[in-house]
């Protein structure tokens, strides 16, 4: 699964993906904002996304009645060289939320639920 998504009047949107539902969350919208969010995320695998935007964040929630909460196994920030993942850094897992700031980035985030 592949999906893009931007910022509009909605304060989040909100994408499915095979085990979790997205809640993609925007800064307060203004008609004098110099940079709205948005981005790609790409579902790797069904606990394996990555993510590519500024100015959101992200929460995850299992869809499965048998699981009540989502937590992340590893965030990394980095790129892509050709075709392989190269990381320059990993983010601390024990947060709630991806946060993007308003410079553009790539994470890998590793997610299970529980």
């Amino acid at each position: 699964m592949i999906q893009g998504f931007l910022q509009d009047r909605y304060p989040s949107h909100t994408i499915r993906t095979s085990k979790y539902c997205l809640k993609i969350s925007y800064p307060p919208f203004s008609e004098n904002m110099d940079i709205s969010g948005g981005g790609i995320v790409i579902e790797v695998s069904e606990d394996e996304f990555i993510f590519a935007g500024l100015n959101f964040d992200v929460q995850f929630t299992p869809l499965s009645d048998s699981h009540y909460a989502a937590e992340f196994i590893a965030i990394e920030e980095g790129e892509f060289d050709q075709e392989s993942w190269v990381r320059s850094r990993r983010l601390k897992r024990d947060e709630l939320v991806v946060r993007f700031n308003p410079i553009y980035s790539i994470k890998k985030v590793k997610v299970f639920a529980y």
